[in-house]
């Protein structure tokens, strides 16, 4: 039996690694297709979208999937999440014109505008691969992911490649998704017995809003915490650091999808544990999760150590090359987050929500006033400095409220 669950567990972590690899290489696909083909002034305008859609949605998504994935008693209908999710993207969408209108208007604002529909589509479609993984039809997830993920890059590539516009790619691509969506509430949801249609009930979404809220706070929080050394490396260094900063921490990139995967992969049985108060079990699995961060910890830094300069050369020249320094300390602050996250993950599995918007809170203050007192003097060591300050904060925050919480549900149990 334990046998059969590992291999299981091993399956589905596969298919999320695929996933989410497919999904970045698409776009970082579509980077490379506005600068071969279009000029920075467009892929400018394109990062620039995505920029402003980001921070709202973050905080929209309220970790909806990781919610549905663990809620295995049942808690909430998919009916009232699917509900929950429509109602914060058309929101998190009309935040996101309006700022985009009222800054820059014309041009980009449209492009923000169609991007956002299309991130509409795509927030549809990561609910429902969160009910997959619960249902363990991760398999589907995946395929729906691969398919909509490289459906949108050729889509985009295409209509680029005739008229190019950013605007009209974005707007095609955006297209794609929304269909994505649809295809996947009736090839994923739809089935005899479950109201498959939104419940848009008052009372049920705010219960359910109250219950979810911390979690996009804490989204919201973290990506201001991943972002703020780069705001102080603009102000107080230079633009040319500041992209030496970005493509420093692209290299950890593949760390980010295997540990995303894991958690993703991990979380309903995490979930599953829990709710059956088989604690010994539950922690065993965690172990074995900060295992693999701690291991993909001690690669990445050895990995740095050893060829992080003649990388960094070969790829991106002598002056990327010089800040090999740098790119050592990204690994200790980045290794470390792959050790502790799946504390967060375990927090989220036992439906323990409220703590983490003040976790992530202390530590982007740490990160913050790190970076205005190491960055000025140190440059972009500074910068991975701040980010580790944050880091080690967070680990602490979180191994004491799931610490805490564990003992709280061991002594009801007894």
């Amino acid at each position: 039996m334990k046998l059969h669950a590992d291999r299981k567990l091993r399956r589905v972590f596969a298919l999320a690694v695929a996933a989410t690899s497919v999904n970045a290489a698409c776009l970082l696909g579509t980077v490379a297709i506005l600068g071969r083909w279009g000029d920075t002034g467009q892929v400018g305008e394109w990062t620039l979208a995505l920029a402003l859609t980001a921070p709202t949605y973050v905080f929209a998504y309220c970790r909806l999937r990781s919610v549905v994935a663990t809620d295995v008693v049942g808690e909430y209908e998919w009916a009232q999440y699917l509900a929950h999710r429509i109602v914060g993207s058309i929101l998190a969408a009309a935040v996101s014109v309006a700022v985009a209108s009222l800054i820059y208007r014309g041009y980009t604002a449209a492009i923000v505008a169609v991007m956002a529909l299309g991130r509409c589509g795509d927030a549809v479609s990561d609910l429902v691969y969160g009910l997959d993984f619960r249902r363990g039809t991760a398999g589907r997830a995946a395929k729906s992911s691969i398919n909509r993920s490289v459906g949108g890059f050729v889509v985009f590539t295409a209509v680029f490649a005739f008229t190019g516009s950013v605007w009209t790619s974005v707007g095609t691509q955006a297209l794609v998704f929304v269909v994505g969506a649809a295809l996947d509430i009736y090839l994923g949801v739809a089935r005899p017995g479950t109201e498959w249609r939104p419940n848009f009930r008052r009372h049920d979404l705010w219960r359910l809003t109250r219950q979810v809220l911390p979690l996009g706070v804490a989204g919201a929080i973290a990506t201001l915490q991943i972002t703020a050394p780069r705001y102080i490396i603009a102000a107080e260094r230079s633009k040319s650091e500041l992209g030496v900063f970005g493509l420093l921490s692209s290299g950890l990139t593949i760390g980010n999808l295997v540990i995303g995967a894991a958690s993703q992969a991990a979380a309903p049985k995490l979930a599953e544990l829990g709710v059956s108060r088989r604690w010994t079990d539950f922690r065993n699995l965690l172990g074995r999760l900060i295992a693999l961060g701690a291991g993909l910890a001690v690669l990445s830094y050895s990995f740095c150590i050893l060829a992080g300069r003649d990388v960094l050369s070969w790829f991106f020249g002598p002056v990327v090359a010089s800040h090999s320094d740098a790119l050592v300390w990204l690994s200790v602050a980045f290794g470390l987050l792959w050790t502790y996250v799946y504390l967060g993950t375990a927090l989220e599995a036992v439906r323990s929500f409220a703590a983490q918007p003040w976790i992530q809170g202390a530590s982007a203050t740490v990160t913050v006033i790190a970076s205005v007192v190491f960055i000025p003097g140190h440059g972009l060591v500074g910068a991975a400095w701040a980010l580790l300050s944050g880091f080690i904060v967070e680990c602490i925050g979180y191994l004491a409220t799931l610490g805490s919480t564990i003992r709280q549900r061991m002594k009801v149990q007894a």
